[in-house]
């Protein structure tokens, strides 16, 4: 479905369960509903009267730029759900057509690729099977991270608990984070890439499979495994001197 609301007075649309950010393909805010409210109004973040200050209160800053780049309508136009790939915004069988044919080409490219990268080659890869069901999971976004316990609705406020500056997502926890440096430095092809602390875990990993031999990858998914069970808040940090020992 590649349609969301165009914001006109704002008045109908929720914040976090509506699709109404121009931001494809999900059109929704990336920031999870930290609120004890159930749903707040568009209308009322958009509003001149401290509009800004409780936009950037509640949703992260990527969100917040966008949300106040809208414009609303003084005249409180409705809102109207338009199709985003067309100009006027009206949905037709062309349009739609253009669209499916889009979506069907990339689920071509994603079954070739094998979600980025063939699991063949890491299930055959030298690892004891625990990193390598890790690996999958993590692929899957399926580690509960804060960000992913705050989506939940488990009391979380999604920041990292080691930096306590970025939000703890998949990426951040086993490779952005300014805690990691020493073990980042020692991977050159990652080093490299000054774009990966913001690439998805599985389009990181991807970018990783691609560019490593088997030797290096393992090495590497041990040391995403070693993160994530010894390196978490109430580890030692200085369990990093065994770790650097591996690396």
């Amino acid at each position: 479905m590649e349609s969301h609301w165009q914001i006109g007075a704002g008045s109908t649309v929720l914040i976090f369960d509506d699709r109404w950010i121009p931001h494809p393909t999900s059109f929704k805010v990336l920031t999870p509903n930290l609120c004890e409210e159930d749903f707040w109004l568009v209308s009322f973040v958009l509003s001149r009267i401290g509009g800004m200050r409780l936009c950037r209160k509640i949703l992260w800053k990527e969100d917040a730029d966008i949300v106040l780049s809208i414009s609303t309508s003084y005249r409180f136009r409705d809102d109207t759900f338009c199709c985003h790939y067309t100009h006027d915004g009206e949905y037709t069988v062309k349009s739609g057509y253009k669209v499916g044919m889009n979506i069907e080409c990339s689920i071509i490219c994603l079954i070739s690729m094998g979600n980025g990268f063939d699991w063949k080659r890491i299930w055959r890869i030298n690892l004891p099977t625990k990193i390598k069901v890790f690996i999958w999971k993590t692929c899957h976004d399926w580690l509960p991270t804060m960000v992913s316990l705050a989506r939940r609705k488990i009391h979380a406020d999604g920041l990292c608990l080691l930096c306590a500056n970025s939000y703890e997502t998949t990426t951040h926890v086993l490779w952005g984070c300014k805690k990691l440096k020493k073990i980042q430095s020692r991977y050159g092809v990652l080093r490299d890439c000054s774009s990966a602390k913001n690439l998805d875990f599985n389009d990181l990993f991807s970018m990783c499979v691609v560019r490593l031999e088997n030797d290096e990858l393992s090495l590497l998914c041990i040391v995403f495994w070693r993160i994530w069970f010894f390196e978490k808040p109430g580890a030692s940090w200085q369990r990093y001197a065994g770790l650097g020992k591996c690396c």
